[in-house]
């Protein structure tokens, strides 16, 4: 029941895959202005994914970024992110499963 609209460039394959420019919003409030870089995305390693952001802005929690994409990032994002809470970033961001670190 969730409906997004968006425009971005994607560059590279599944496990470095550069996203830029992105302009997504969803019907639940979800925005997503800048680019991202997703390392091991589909990795067999576990704990082997991390994301490198640079956002104009990136509004929403937890459960709306797992529901916008369950089968992707709802496995990728780390769980610490529900103790955020609803959240508006704006600047770098790097985040793996064991941390975030946010400039």
């Amino acid at each position: 029941e969730q409906v997004a609209n968006f425009d971005a460039n994607f560059r590279g394959t599944l496990n470095n895959l550069n996203v830029s420019n992105i302009d997504l919003k969803t019907n639940r409030n979800t925005i997503i202005k800048g680019d991202i870089v997703f390392e091991n995305l589909f990795s067999k390693v576990p704990n082997d994914f991390s994301m490198k952001g640079d956002f104009n802005q990136l509004s929403s929690n937890y459960n709306k970024l797992n529901q916008l994409l369950p089968n992707v990032l709802g496995a990728s994002i780390p769980v610490i992110f529900k103790e955020l809470g609803n959240f508006n970033i704006s600047g770098t961001t790097a985040i793996t499963t064991k941390k975030i670190v946010k400039n």
